[in-house]
């Protein structure tokens, strides 16, 4: 996978923040709770900050830097991702708390900076499958990101809809598992994650896994 993950302190962001656009439905990221967003274009092939570009993260880091947020850096390429990592630095963020990754979207437009709170992430599959996509691996690895230095132990909630094909209750666990499996892959401990499923979803819904702090 073209991601590169950092070890993670454990910061929590404040409620302080006012709520910002996030990405569209049909974004692989739209799964991803989002405090901050800041999208950058770059020249293609010159990983290079412009100054208008440089103007365009300033709210965003003026509004967030103090408050505690994890840092996504998401570049086209690994050239874009580290350059926007490099103006988080320059702006005092500690690069323990930034990941850097690559869009699974070739046809993106454009990279982008996010700022999020380790809540809940959602991740979605095939109808009738368990297998991860490359879009549910993308959002599966940002929840390691955001969970990395916390010790809460989490939910994997695996969706499955009646009108699925097989039994409801074994898919919803299966895909389950298939995230849990690959968040334990990627470094989080076993004993953090329980599995459930859930079979009384629809439509889209049911197409998918939710990671989320267990409640007590």
């Amino acid at each position: 996978m073209p991601v590169k993950s950092f070890l993670l302190p454990a910061l929590m962001l404040a409620a302080a923040l006012p709520a910002f656009a996030g990405p569209p439905a049909d974004d692989p990221l739209s799964g991803l709770p989002v405090a901050g967003l800041a999208q950058i274009v770059f020249t293609p092939g010159v990983p290079l900050l412009t100054e208008a570009s440089r103007e365009s993260l300033k709210p965003l880091l003026a509004k967030a830097k103090d408050l505690g947020c994890y840092w996504i850096a998401e570049g086209r390429n690994n050239g874009e991702a580290e350059t926007l990592k490099a103006a988080l630095a320059e702006n005092d963020i500690a690069i323990e708390t930034v990941t850097t990754t690559v869009t699974p979207h070739a046809n993106s437009a454009e990279a982008r900076l996010y700022c999020t709170p380790p809540e809940r992430v959602t991740a979605y599959f095939l109808p009738g499958l368990s297998d991860l996509t490359e879009d549910a691996r993308h959002m599966l690895t940002l929840a390691v990101a955001s969970h990395w230095g916390t010790a809460a132990p989490l939910v994997v909630r695996g969706y499955a809809g009646a009108k699925e094909s097989g039994d409801p209750l074994k898919l919803g666990l299966d895909r389950a598992q298939s995230a849990r499996a690959f968040l334990i892959a990627l470094g989080l401990s076993p004993k953090r994650l329980a599995i459930e499923a859930n079979t009384q979803a629809t439509g889209q819904d049911a197409l998918r896994v939710e990671i989320m702090v267990r409640k007590s």
